[in-house]
């Protein structure tokens, strides 16, 4: 769902705007709810968040478009520092 829902969201900012705000952090704020609060990729300029999320969420998303993995997912990137639990 993910992957179509930015490309959707891409195209018609792209055909009301043209590339106005290619070099923007775009937020895409969605009136449905999902089970997800939101989502964005890793290094990238775009967010989408659902309705009723969470107020952590924006910068929990923006932090992954600024290619921030969670502290937790060491062992699954090559991260430079991993945090574990006590």
């Amino acid at each position: 769902m993910g992957f179509e829902l930015k490309t959707y969201l891409e195209n018609k900012l792209i055909e009301q705007f043209n590339n106005k705000y290619d070099s923007y952090y775009r937020l895409y704020f969605i009136s449905e709810e999902s089970i997800w609060n939101g989502f964005s990729n890793f290094n990238s300029q775009f967010g989408v968040y659902f309705k009723g999320h969470e107020q952590g969420t924006l910068p929990h998303e923006a932090m992954h478009a600024l290619n921030l993995p969670h502290t937790f997912d060491g062992i699954h990137f090559s991260d430079k520092y991993t945090y574990e639990a006590c």
